[in-house]
């Protein structure tokens, strides 16, 4: 499998630093179909423009960035923009851990294509009584926010995607508290 792995990633690399000496400085890179076949490695360290890359000044500022560009050409794709978003405190409790912390409840809302929206719940666990400013930590958890402390105020999302090792216990509050150990962390 190590083999293969690397026998794709060199010809995929290949194939990317090759382009990169075959297109100059055009901004706008031809689609695959029409690129030739080369079975040649190019050398990595010349630049679109046909220059040597001679410094680490000029790697990590020209070389780099060109080949970054053509992998997401070639390979990976171009990322889509951030979608609007819109955030929400929809909860917000300060007598968690005798009045030492409080809970808000986040509900961000991301607004797609075609009016269809996503909605992400953020659990946040905050001292209240810090005397200087403090980490926020934050983490995806695939058992859902209700599992991480056996407290009434936090909302068990009924429609959501849980993971499956989650399925056996996942409607229980605090059933994963042992291991998230929020209180000990609003504690320190």
């Amino acid at each position: 499998m190590l083999k293969r792995t690397i026998g794709i990633t060199g010809k995929l690399l290949s194939l990317v630093l090759w382009l990169s000496v075959l297109h100059g400085c055009k901004e706008t890179l031809p689609a695959v179909q029409e690129l030739p076949q080369n079975s040649q490695l190019p050398d990595p360290f010349i630049m679109l423009d046909g220059t040597k890359v001679e410094t680490v000044d000029a790697w990590d500022n020209k070389r780099r960035p060109e080949i970054k560009k053509l992998f997401q050409h070639y390979v990976y794709g171009y990322l889509p923009g951030a979608p609007p978003q819109e955030f929400d405190i929809v909860k917000s409790d300060s007598s968690l851990f005798d009045s030492n912390a409080v809970y808000k409840e986040v509900q961000i809302k991301l607004i797609l294509a075609e009016g269809k929206t996503h909605i992400i719940n953020l659990a946040l666990f905050l001292p209240l009584k810090a005397r200087t400013t403090y980490p926020v930590f934050l983490f995806a958890n695939k058992c859902g926010n209700h599992t991480v402390l056996d407290f009434e105020g936090i909302t068990i999302i009924e429609r959501s995607w849980i993971h499956q090792s989650c399925l056996s216990y996942y409607p229980e509050r605090g059933s994963r508290s042992n291991y998230w150990a929020i209180k000990n962390s609003i504690n320190r």
